[in-house]
């Protein structure tokens, strides 16, 4: 029994000062924004209130990921890489390859053309004032009211999201279309206000649940 507590607190004691907290603030005068999503389990989003793009990372493993700016063409780049430690415990490491859970906040000033790629990740906007563009395998994205055009290209997953203007194209083949509580063919397709503006969906099997006002 004295031994069951031991391994307890061990793993408690592990669990704990494994956690990485890392955070990185500058300005950011190009309007294209590209986000590698890599290694992340949840990306949230919001609107800057300054000028500044701020991210605030925060990951349960022992091996830390860096954040990683650079900007080409006109395009940020972030990206979030991960420190691989050869020296790290056995006992250690065999723990922490069960928590790669790794989140990043990043408040971003509004009007900026943003882009995610990944492959695996959840993604939360809260309400972005400004263009998205999602390229992704599969995720739980919630963008609430969409402020700009939204280009989402995904293969499994759920969305969610509310507009009350713009061009819908929705295109789920295997998923399902869910308008205002209304379940809807597919593709779906809709015009509102504001044509110029678009919300286009793209999916082999996500399901869609739109809320237009």
């Amino acid at each position: 029994m004295r031994n069951i507590f031991l391994l307890l607190f061990l793993i408690s004691q592990t669990l704990s000062f494994s956690q990485q907290l890392s955070s990185k603030k500058f300005t950011v005068l190009t309007n294209n924004i590209e986000i590698n999503t890599e290694g992340l389990d949840e990306i949230v989003l919001e609107t800057s209130e300054d000028d500044f793009v701020s991210i605030f990372l925060d990951e349960e493993n022992s091996f830390a990921h860096h954040i990683i700016t650079s900007e080409k063409n006109g395009i940020l780049s972030i990206d979030f890489q991960p420190e691989i430690n050869q020296k790290e415990p056995v006992f250690r490491k065999f723990i922490t390859e069960r928590l790669h859970r790794a989140s990043v906040k990043i408040k971003i000033p509004k009007n900026k053309n943003l882009t995610f790629l990944g492959d695996e990740v959840d993604v939360i906007s809260k309400s972005y004032q400004g263009n998205l563009s999602v390229f992704i395998d599969k995720g739980s994205l919630s963008f609430n009211t969409l402020k700009g055009n939204l280009q989402l290209h995904l293969y499994s997953g759920n969305v969610f999201l509310t507009t009350s203007e713009g061009k819908i194209n929705i295109d789920s083949a295997n998923g399902s279309i869910n308008v205002n509580n209304v379940l809807e063919s597919n593709p779906y397709q809709k015009t509102l206000t504001n044509s110029l503006r678009n919300l286009t969906i793209k999916s082999k099997k996500a399901n869609i649940v739109l809320t237009s006002k």
